[in-house]
């Protein structure tokens, strides 16, 4: 009796795979996008983000002036490292406070480039309302309950009385602006809209 090759060729063969596995497929996915996302962000440079990252860097120079100020028994006026140096290209403490814990609230130039890098200029506006008008206002401090103020000749003087005081970061190049807003009671917040002061 003869037989026939057909009973061998009916056994299951281990089928021989060329290729990627599902989960490789996605794994390799997902690490291209990791890498294509993190270099697009390198070429889009720091116009996207440099107003952005200035108002929060300004609302942490206000609220940590503002924490040093309710904690100390001191007033602005005897204590230089109370205020806030404001410019248009600048804001923050002096220099001269980084030894008192004020290190993080030092002065910031937005005017300067940073590590070689041709970063686009950062400007400053202000818009304070005070009870005297004819006051120059190149620096803000807070009292001791957080309200801000600004020490003139004869007295201190409150600002932000009738409406929420303004700081508007502007980045020329993109007509970017944001803005950053303190109310009279010493609430600092993010400015949702454009055109003023409001929650």
């Amino acid at each position: 009796m003869m037989t026939f090759p057909l009973a061998v060729s009916l056994q299951k063969q281990p089928i021989k795979t060329k290729g990627f596995t599902l989960v490789e497929l996605i794994v390799v996915i997902v690490i291209l996008a990791i890498i294509a996302i993190y270099t697009s962000s390198k070429y889009m440079g720091a116009s996207r983000f440099s107003s952005a990252a200035a108002q929060e860097q300004v609302i942490s120079i206000l609220r940590h002036v503002q924490i040093a100020a309710m904690q100390t028994n001191t007033s602005y006026q005897s204590n230089s490292c109370r205020s806030i140096f404001m410019a248009t290209n600048q804001f923050g403490v002096s220099q001269s406070c980084q030894q008192q814990g004020m290190s993080s609230a030092a002065l910031s130039d937005y005017s300067k480039d940073t590590n070689q890098q041709q970063l686009e200029l950062i400007q400053l506006s202000y818009d304070f309302n005070s009870v005297n008008t004819e006051v120059l206002i190149s620096g803000l401090s807070f009292d001791l309950l957080g309200r801000p103020s600004i020490a003139t000749s004869s007295a201190s003087s409150t600002l932000c009385i009738d409406k929420d005081c303004r700081i508007t970061i502007t980045t020329p190049s993109s007509n970017e602006s944001r803005s950053v807003c303190i109310n009279r009671e010493g609430f600092i917040y993010r400015s949702i809209q454009d055109t003023g002061c409001q929650l």
